[in-house]
């Protein structure tokens, strides 16, 4: 049976010039994706044709995800995203609302999205559906003149975290976690600005007040061990910067997944790879920082009480999480100890950055490297768009230490310039 069948029996009003412009939109997104995939065995794997139309016509498949195998240290790019999103994104809007509207009737969440704009079931009246997930689905939905995002969520992190901002005067939005024949989370929608995107433009106006944010960020991420802090996951609005899919917290070992993150350039810290151009303005902003972050690991330890009785309030079996936060926050050298996870990670993030430098030089020079190379091609497509540089290097290292000697990759000059970007650090970041 051709798509425009398997379409057409799912969609029976649809015209033959709809049809074919569906099977235009799945057949480009395959061969564009294809272009991006890996060998079979390597962890991500392409689409195919079959797969898209059973999601477009099923209405109980409420994600598109790629096709990333979990565990192997397997990342995806910006470019991968984007055609993601673009088997949805790319059909006209009436099309979409008949592809997504009965996968939210199937589920429910029509009578969930109602109750979160406080309106009745029978009011409610959807008009626009768009994808803007990253590794999966997740719907921005215009409804009733408002926008908002839907997506699946297996806890309640991310409504308790907004709550706990809520009560220590943090600026923050509607979260509301739905639980039916699945979990969801239903929030405010907050635009398209996200930190990331901000950061890669040099679109900042004011580097003080961002700076002191990330920090304050930081310490309650640290505290609240919070995990993917990526800049991804950091939204821009009015002057402040919101975090969103914040559902990952009172993570075991967290303190370790900290010290990757700032190494592949990814949390907060990392915004003073900003300034290495100028050792007076990376020499101000790291005091800046390191300042910001220890007021404010007090000022949290003076607010414990209402951390403490946000948690007893929202959670049915608190304590666990209330001795893993009483356990930061009643160390007086946790701050310090932090640093230096911090300070040894950013000298591991400064020599990554040369890499992605050259790495991208090369590309740019002969792009047949990345057929030669599997692992240069996945980090050389995740780091594109992004402030992030070779994440869980680590995990690859053998393989990718091997690629880099094999294509001349690291020359003594720039081994000198990983040395000098290294001494920076130990200049600056200083741990007392």
């Amino acid at each position: 049976m051709t798509i425009e069948h398997q379409i057409a029996q799912a969609f029976p009003k649809l015209g033959m010039s709809e049809l074919s412009g569906i099977r235009s939109v799945i057949a480009g997104g395959v061969r564009d994706f294809r272009r991006l995939a890996f060998s079979p065995g390597f962890g991500f794997d392409p689409f195919t044709e079959d797969e898209i139309v059973d999601y477009f016509t099923s209405k109980n498949r409420f994600n598109l995800s790629l096709k990333k195998e979990r565990g192997k240290g397997i990342l995806y790019g910006v470019p991968h995203s984007r055609i993601r999103r673009g088997f949805l994104n790319g059909l006209p809007g009436e099309l979409r609302l008949a592809i997504v509207c009965p996968k939210l009737q199937f589920f429910k969440l029509d009578t969930a999205i109602a109750s979160f704009l406080e309106i009745s079931p029978f009011s409610l009246q959807i008009e626009t559906i768009d994808d803007i997930g990253m590794g999966h689905s997740v719907f921005r939905i215009g409804a009733n003149g408002t926008d908002i995002v839907v997506k699946q969520e297996d806890n309640s992190n991310q409504q308790f975290y907004g709550l706990l901002q809520s009560h220590l005067g943090w600026p923050t939005f509607r979260s509301q976690h739905v639980i039916g024949t699945r979990s969801w989370e239903i929030t405010d929608y907050l635009g398209s600005n996200n930190l990331n995107q901000a950061l890669v433009s040099g679109e900042i106006d004011d580097w003080d007040g961002l700076v002191i944010q990330l920090a304050r960020h930081a310490v309650l991420g640290d505290v609240m061990g919070r995990e993917d802090r990526h800049f991804e996951n950091y939204m821009l609005q009015s002057g402040a910067i919101l975090p969103v899919d914040t559902s990952a917290l009172f993570g075991i070992g967290n303190e370790e997944w900290v010290e990757r993150y700032i190494a592949g350039g990814l949390y907060e810290v990392c915004v003073l790879a900003r300034f290495v151009e100028s050792p007076e303005r990376f020499a101000r902003y790291t005091d800046l920082f390191i300042t910001e972050y220890r007021q404010y690991f007090d000022h949290l330890a003076s607010e414990v009480d209402i951390i403490k009785s946000t948690i007893s309030g929202f959670f049915q079996s608190p304590g666990n999480h209330l001795n893993y936060v009483e356990s930061r926050l009643n160390d007086p050298l946790y701050p310090r100890n932090q640093f230096h996870l911090y300070r040894s990670a950013l000298k591991t993030m400064m020599e990554r950055r040369i890499w992605k430098a050259v790495l991208a030089e090369r590309v740019a020079a002969d792009s047949s490297i990345l057929t030669r190379s599997e692992w240069l091609k996945m980090y050389y497509l995740a780091d594109q768009e992004r402030v992030s540089n070779f994440f869980l290097f680590e995990m690859h290292e053998k393989s990718l230490a091997d690629d880099f000697s094999r294509f001349g990759l690291v020359t003594p000059d720039r081994q000198a310039e990983i040395c000098d970007a290294k001494a920076l650090v130990d200049r600056y970041f200083i741990v007392e």
